[in-house]
Parts: structure tokens; sequence; C-alpha cells
């Protein structure tokens, strides 16, 4: 149940729909499961399709158990090699950055990155974030992004001379950085928007478990923002790691509350519940 007063939503991490069967059981499962718990709106923080344009149709079809709610998705990687802008606006009907208001919370979609791996999200992403939270400075706002900031979250530091995604990868193969390219700018529209209280992204397809080599883990907090990663509703595939979980949360007009469900057992994972107050404002 939500907490008293509280605006509350799921989060749905990397779907990739169309790698196989188990993308599509796992991601009708995980929206089944959170229309059940009564939710005001749906958060997707992309890669919501695997890559090729016929993939679409799949995500179309997930939103017929969707009875109606408010959705609101940051482009992926995987999106943005199955189509541009105007594939993105078509699809999921809103454009690439973009506002919802559901009571006291309001959303910013910072951005959809591009196909490659650099993470960029355009110019002015940094000052339209600053632009939109000063436009409702009574709202507590979330800000949706593909990607984490660099040194916040699970594998967002420079991995590539370490044990974090090196350890993973063929030698042969480098190891990209897995966060956004204007971590900074975007730090710096944090740090000076106090109202911002979360920011929720996806796409290192990590565990709500683990940390990294450098210390990295699910969540942190950073100048008073909240930060957290949601992992991958498959868990990660030939790792050992097997768990169907989204991120949930209950934000009131003095708190968060970030819970992890597991969708397939319909349970809470009580220990990984964590409550943070929010920053003055």
């Amino acid at each position: 149940m939500a907490a008293p007063e509280a605006v509350s939503f799921p989060v749905f991490g990397d779907l990739h729909l169309g790698y196989d069967s188990e993308a599509w059981e796992n991601a009708a499962g995980a929206l089944r499961d959170a229309i059940s718990l009564g939710p005001d709106f749906l958060l997707y923080t992309g890669d919501l399709i695997n890559l090729s344009p016929e993939h679409w149709g799949l995500f179309r079809r997930l939103q017929t158990i969707n009875p109606g709610l408010s959705l609101r998705a940051s482009r992926g990687n995987a999106d943005a090699a199955a189509g541009d802008d105007k594939v993105w606006l078509r699809e999921i009907g809103h454009p690439l950055r973009s506002v919802l208001d559901v009571g006291h919370v309001r959303v910013l979609v910072l951005g959809g990155v591009s196909d490659d791996h650099e993470l960029p999200l355009g110019p002015g992403a940094g000052e339209w974030l600053r632009a939109n939270a000063a436009a409702r400075p009574d709202a507590v706002v979330v800000v949706l992004s593909h990607a984490p900031l660099k040194n916040t979250t699970f594998w967002s530091c420079d991995n590539a001379e370490s044990g974090c995604l090196a350890s993973q990868l063929d030698p042969t193969n480098p190891p990209y950085h897995l966060y956004l390219l204007q971590s900074a700018e975007i730090a710096e529209a944090l740090a000076e928007s106090p109202n911002v209280a979360l920011f929720v992204s996806g796409h290192v397809h990590n565990d709500h478990r683990l940390r990294c080599d450098h210390g990295y883990g699910p969540s942190c907090v950073r100048d008073g923002v909240v930060h957290m990663v949601t992992a991958n509703l498959g868990g990660w595939r030939d790792t050992g790691v097997d768990r169907q979980e989204y991120r949930w949360f209950d934000i009131t007009q003095t708190a968060i509350r970030a819970r992890v469900r597991d969708f397939v057992g319909a349970v809470w994972i009580d220990e990984l519940e964590e409550t943070y107050p929010l920053r003055p404002r």
C-alpha cells in the first residue's frame, strides 16, 4: 500500500523486448504486478526494445495491459538503433524531453541517448532541467534518465582500467563508459535545483544488491539528490544472477520511500527498502 498522501509509481528497467520470449514474459509480468498495486503512473528507463524496428510492436502489445495510466520513458541506445526522434514520438507518444505532473510530483524525462556508447543527451539538457524544475517550485521533482551520472551508482565509474566492467568482457573488447556524456552539466543543474529529489536510471543491467569494484552500489545521495539505478527485469543473464525485480517509489511532501518488488513471487524485498527525507526547497 502507498504511504499516506503519497504519489506512487513503478520504475521498470531495461526491457529489451524482442531479445527472446523471456524478455516479453518478464515485461508483461512486471507490468501486471505493478498495476495490481494501484500506481499513479508508469516509468521506463529505456531500452524498451532490442535494436530492431520490428520490435516496436511488442511494446505496443505490452501497453494493451495498461489500463490507461500515463507513462513516461527515456529513450535508450537500443531504442535509438530502432528509429529516430519521429519514430520515438509515434511509438511512445511523447518527445524525448517530456514533463509529467501528478499531484505534488513532477517527472522530467531528461532526454534520449543515441545509439552509440557515448550516451549523449543533446544540447541544452542542463538548462532544460533547470527551467522545468524551477517552473514548479512547489513540486517534488523526479528526473528520469536512461543512464546514470558519472560516479554515482553501479558501474557509473571509469571502468576501462579496472576490474569493473572490464572483468565481464572479452579482453579484446575494451569496455566503454556507462554514464551520461554530459554528467558534469547535469550534476550542476541538479545541485542548483533544490526541488529535485530523485534521479532514476537504468542501462547498466545491475542487480539491486551489488557494488562494483569502485564501491558504487544501487543508490547514493549527491548534493541532496537521491540517485537510484534500476535493474533490468531479467537479472544478469549468464552470470548466475537471475532475479525478476523492479523498483517502486512512494513520494510524499517530506520523503521518498524506495522499494524493490519481486514480481514473480509478488512480494516486496523488505531488506532493500530505503527511505530518504527530502532536502529543503
